[in-house]
């Protein structure tokens, strides 16, 4: 199969859907993939989201050629996450682990609050599951506080 028949196949796919697509790490596309994106998206009016760091809307931004104004035409909103409030970290972890503890709920938004915020905080909690999974331990703040001193996720 040839590039233009995946992108076609694609974009067959893609019409009428109806769903959003995320992209996350999105500072790391190379501008040939927003041109593949910006096909589908003109094809099939599916949405985009891209997550990322700052740097991606300032490489749209700071590079002024036909080609990006191409694609930075298609933004429509951008937002910067800067403030992550307790009931952002209810919601995310009520998905991951709906029966947590209030302390260990206080205790991942204290942590949504430190660098590395919610990524951070969600593979805190993601571990303290697998250790529960693995041997039974308890999800509590004692264990959230010794995988945070790990600092391995």
């Amino acid at each position: 199969m040839s590039l233009d028949d995946i992108l076609y196949s694609i974009i067959d796919r893609l019409k009428n859907w109806g769903r959003l697509i995320i992209i996350d790490e999105g500072h790391f596309l190379k501008w040939e993939s927003f041109e593949i994106i910006r096909t589908i998206y003109d094809e099939t009016q599916t949405g985009f989201v891209f997550l990322g760091t700052p740097k991606l809307y300032a490489c749209m931004r700071g590079e002024r050629n036909y080609s990006w104004d191409q694609i930075l035409s298609r933004f429509t909103i951008k937002r910067s996450v800067n403030e992550i409030t307790y009931e952002d970290v209810k919601i995310i972890v009520s998905q991951i682990s709906p029966c947590l503890p209030k302390n260990c709920l206080d205790f991942l938004f204290q942590v949504s609050q430190e660098p590395g915020k919610l990524r951070v905080m969600t593979g805190l909690l993601k571990k303290a599951i697998e250790f529960h999974q693995i041997d039974g331990s308890k999800i509590d703040r004692n264990l959230l506080k010794e995988l945070k001193k790990l600092n391995d996720f």
